[in-house]
């Protein structure tokens, strides 16, 4: 894919959140305020540890690049080839945020099987730092990581971004 179609994926990821409500909807009872909310902002993907029962996967940018968008209470990201010519997959939803307790409800993934699904992270931010915690559904047919996941159903993923807007 183009760069040029990538800054179309990306756009087209920006309107979803602004006609979805960034900064514009209610907030959910267990989402904070748009002042109180620290997530709000671009994240960009610093590396990732995919931890199976005898195997730890780390991925970094220099595998693939990434940006999270959080609106008040949407959520839209991308991850492309680390030249950013080939879009690779993408995902939206809601999220609910309560203390250190973040909760992604999935409406759409490139990975069809996480769609529907509600992903509940650990998340901590330091020095603009986003650290989230939490166990990802694993696909039952071949590929997506089961060979690792011998049999269970999620695996834990730790994912680590830096705050870019």
């Amino acid at each position: 894919m183009t760069n040029k179609y990538l800054h179309i994926v990306f756009f087209l990821a920006v309107a979803i959140l602004v006609t979805t409500g960034l900064g514009c909807s209610t907030p959910t009872p267990s989402t904070p305020p748009k002042e109180d909310n620290p997530l709000i902002g671009e994240w960009e993907f610093l590396y990732s540890q995919l931890i199976f029962p005898d195997t730890t996967i780390t991925l970094d940018s220099t595998q693939y690049y990434s940006v999270y968008m959080v609106g008040q209470d949407y959520f839209s990201f991308f991850y492309a080839s680390p030249d950013k010519k080939s879009l690779l997959g993408a995902g939206h939803g809601r999220y609910t945020l309560e203390g250190s307790i973040y909760i992604e409800h999935v409406e759409y993934h490139s990975q069809t099987y996480i769609s529907g699904t509600s992903v509940i992270f650990d998340s901590q931010i330091e020095n603009d730092i986003w650290t989230h915690d939490g166990f990802l559904p694993v696909r039952e047919e071949e590929g997506a990581f089961s060979q690792y996941a011998k049999g269970n159903p999620t695996f834990r993923i730790v994912e680590v971004r830096r705050r870019i807007k």
